[in-house]
């Protein structure tokens, strides 16, 4: 008898080419468990991020000890005076010589380190900060003509280049890999004589309003740390709305500035967001340290669209938003392609009617919920059409502050005859997500064609106005 090949179920194959075949697979699959199973999960590429999240965590704490002792060289009184001050007064004084560029740096960071330890907000300092303002204090004495924002320090958004820092994302894998270019932005406001001194928290990979990552942890809201400041700029809002940068830069991909119409441009919108299917997105989470309020987001991810297609039609009756999501995925390039030309009609559909209306602006709601708990983002993705669509469209949009939720607020919320949700999943979620909200701040979003930002920043600082004296 020739030699056989035997298998755990107990058949055995001659020692053929089928047989060989079989073997082979069934060796391949077994390898794949083990190696996906055994070696990635448990010690392999999860097990050596966390290592490198545990040594990051050490090296911050250094480095934050290090610009601490320097800030500390400023008296407390000091520091208060100057980051009491407004931005303009602040610009005058620097501009001025009553405040030195080093002194407005230490008050700064001294105030931010603080802010920070109740509220999480910052993910590295800038130690070269110190050597650039005390290089401005030395070129532009006293007397001297000054670049425009002369010493002003300000905080710069985790997901933007600077030089010799590292850019995660919140992504364990992207851990010791600091840049070697640094953003124009920064660059351009370094050359107008601002300092960039800190770098604010973010989501992880961006794509979410809680800001939170396995890396640096969770950001609170400083109105109510249990409750998120948004996202994906939320370490920006968080710190300067607690006082801790006369200004900062951020960016804005779906809201993330502004979070912190029909169902066809919804579905649009959807599908942009993630033009591979997620793909992408998928391949940032793998084999990295999850947080713990992205573990949902990322399994939804996860689910294969047949399934998806499926649900779209069974939740439909009782939650259009959820069979919304569920539907809105691109599965091949014909697919792109044609949801590339229905974005192009759409757009030039909206410009033509805002035209034929003669808008100047929209005023509109900024965002569905009021900053909400940390456990709710992830639940709440059908609440990003509000915002998404101007980003989808180009348009120039802003937030501005219009007050805050009140008991009364509160209690319409949870009637039925006031906010009717019945069964919709999504419409309970955001409820329960907003329940108790009273004391938090609320905003208007403006909005104006592309290219007018100037008009857009005006009429904002109307409204502002307009509510602050009424």
């Amino acid at each position: 008898m020739g030699n056989s090949v035997s298998f755990p179920f107990g058949e055995t194959l001659e020692d053929s080419p089928e047989g060989q075949l079989i073997s082979a697979t069934f060796l391949f699959v077994v390898f794949l468990f083990i190696y996906k199973f055994l070696v990635v999960k448990l010690w392999g590429c999860s097990s050596t991020n966390k290592a490198l999240i545990a040594n990051n965590a050490e090296f911050k704490k250094t480095r934050f000890a290090k610009v601490r002792e320097i800030a500390d060289k400023l008296d407390e009184t000091t520091a208060k005076a100057i980051v009491s001050h407004d931005f303009q007064t602040l610009r005058q004084k620097l501009q001025d010589g009553e405040i030195t560029a080093v002194q407005a740096l230490q008050a700064y960071w001294r105030t931010a380190l603080d802010i920070n330890a109740e509220i999480n907000c910052i993910i590295d300092v800038i130690i070269e900060a110190y050597d650039y303002a005390v290089d401005l204090d030395n070129q532009y004495p006293y007397g001297s003509e000054k670049p425009a924002f002369f010493g002003i320090p300000f905080s710069v958004k985790g997901n933007f280049y600077m030089r010799n820092y590292e850019c995660t994302l919140g992504l364990a894998k992207f851990i010791g890999q600091p840049k070697t270019s640094e953003c124009s932005m920064v660059t351009y406001l370094r050359s107008e004589g601002a300092n960039p001194f800190v770098i604010t928290n973010v989501p992880q990979a961006l794509l979410s309003f809680v800001c939170s990552n396995s890396i640096y942890g969770t950001t609170g809201n400083p109105y109510n740390n249990e409750r998120t400041p948004g996202g994906s700029s939320g370490g920006e809002a968080a710190l300067i709305a607690a006082g801790g940068a006369p200004f900062g830069i951020g960016s804005d991909l779906a809201g993330s500035l502004r979070i912190p119409a029909t169902i066809q441009m919804a579905e649009l919108f959807y599908k942009n967001l993630m033009p591979d299917g997620g793909e992408y997105i998928k391949g940032l989470f793998a084999n990295d340290v999850i947080d713990i309020y992205m573990k949902n987001f990322v399994n939804l991810l996860k689910i294969p669209t047949f399934v998806r297609f499926i649900a779209s039609y069974l939740v439909m009756p009782i939650s259009p938003q959820l069979a919304l999501l569920c539907r809105s995925y691109v599965s091949t390039l014909s697919d792109l392609r044609k949801n590339q030309e229905e974005t192009d009609y759409y757009y030039e559909t909206f410009s033509k009617e805002w035209r034929a209306k003669g808008l100047d602006a929209l005023v509109c709601p900024s965002f569905p919920v009021p900053s909400v708990p940390h456990e709710y983002p992830s639940h709440l993705g059908a609440c990003a059409v509000s915002t998404g669509l101007f980003n989808m469209l180009d348009y120039t949009a802003g937030v501005v502050p219009t007050g805050k939720v009140t008991e009364e607020d509160d209690a319409r919320l949870l009637d039925e005859n006031a906010w009717s949700v019945g069964y919709n999943i999504v419409l309970k979620k955001m409820r329960e997500a907003a329940t108790n909200s009273m004391g938090m701040p609320l905003g208007v979003q403006i909005v104006t064609p592309p290219y007018c930002d100037e008009q857009c920043l005006s009429l904002m600082r109307e409204v502002e106005e307009l509510w602050n004296t009424n």
